[in-house]
């Protein structure tokens, strides 16, 4: 039985050995990167930055389209419903 564990033993051994040897881990080789300048701001300077020009154009807030049920009114831009919303208000229609 001795004998056994004693072949068992070299014969693990000898596998490890061999595993640590043939899959030893290669380094990978990374090419080098480009460093980037960055500068440190503080946070007057970034509020500065991102406060906007104070004679900008004031935009104009789009029209919200309304969910609701009511009489089929065009888009303020000028542009017709869409096919599904035709579809939708005619099932809708028809359900009631």
């Amino acid at each position: 039985m001795r004998t056994g564990y004693t072949i068992s033993a070299i014969g693990h051994a000898l596998v490890l050995g061999w595993g640590l040897v043939s899959f030893s881990a290669k380094p990978f080789k990374v090419s080098p990167t480009v460093p980037v300048m960055a500068d440190v701001i503080s946070e007057n300077e970034f509020n500065q930055l991102t406060a906007g020009i104070k004679t900008a154009k004031q935009a104009t807030k789009p029209v919200a389209v309304a969910d609701k049920i009511g009489d089929v009114k065009e888009l303020p831009n000028g542009a017709a419903a869409c096919a599904a919303a035709a579809r939708y208000q005619a099932a809708r229609t028809e359900a009631a």
